[in-house]
């Protein structure tokens, strides 16, 4: 798919990124998705509904984007596709969720400030998502044949949007640089994951965003322990590696 391809060069920019503003997408799925539009995609394969990921046109439509991830979030087989097929779906979810085009036209602003770290940038992610369907996405997260062998970029970009998607439904807009320090905490610290969802989500929102969640850290957890030496290596605009962004600051 011609957009997963590009967005693919340009998710390594999203990480180092700080935006100013963000705008969301207000208009639900429903006003957008005809009953018969919705219905055929519930009736695909989840072979047939990747497969329409090579549509360059339904591709960069945000809302067909919305509306596959819905069908997706129904089915039960999706641990059984092949990995490059789930690595798609991850990567769906990053350039539905997120506006790619706005993010990379803020790189250079990042880049120019002192000490940019990894908290600053998740955040500044968290605080620009359109809203999405996470089903599909929370499944392959949990799949750890995916969380070993899967772009290691596609995984964080797209465990990000989750939890964006969860800050957003919970109301938790003004909790993003707290979230995004837990992300952080997981990743270069090893903090326990149940103690980082109840540092984010305390003790007022529902059991299963709190199930949710730890899904989340529990992947980037996987991730940081067992492919450090890759995400270390993602190498992001200007020479800089992620691992540059995990260490304290004046390291």
């Amino acid at each position: 798919m011609k957009l997963i391809r590009l967005s693919k060069l340009a998710l390594a920019a999203l990480l180092s990124l700080s935006l100013f503003s963000c705008n969301f997408f207000t208009n639900s799925l429903g006003t957008w998705a005809k009953r018969d539009v919705k219905s055929e995609y519930n009736k695909k394969s989840s072979e047939e509904l990747v497969k329409l990921l090579d549509d360059d046109n339904l591709a960069t439509d945000k809302e067909t984007s919305a509306a596959v991830l819905e069908a997706l979030g129904a089915k039960t087989d999706l641990k059984n596709l092949p990995v490059e097929q789930k690595e798609k779906v991850l990567d769906l979810m990053t350039t539905t969720t997120l506006s790619i085009g706005t993010l990379i036209d803020s790189v250079q602003d990042i880049l120019s400030q002192d000490n940019p770290d990894a908290s600053s940038v998740i955040s500044s992610i968290l605080e620009c998502v359109s809203p999405a369907d996470t089903a599909a996405t929370l499944t392959i997260l949990g799949d750890t044949e995916t969380l070993d062998n899967a772009d290691p970029l596609t995984i964080m970009m797209a465990a990000t949007s989750v939890v964006a998607q969860i800050a957003k439904e919970n109301d938790l807009a003004n909790k993003t640089s707290a979230i995004a320090s837990e992300i952080q905490e997981v990743i270069a610290n090893g903090k326990n994951t149940d103690a980082a969802v109840d540092a984010v989500l305390g003790a007022a929102v529902s059991p299963e965003a709190k199930k949710d969640l730890k899904v989340v850290f529990d992947s980037l957890q996987h991730l940081a322990s067992n492919r450090a030496e890759d995400i270390g290596n993602i190498e992001l605009p200007g020479g800089i590696k992620f691992s540059d962004l995990l260490a304290p600051s004046g390291t």
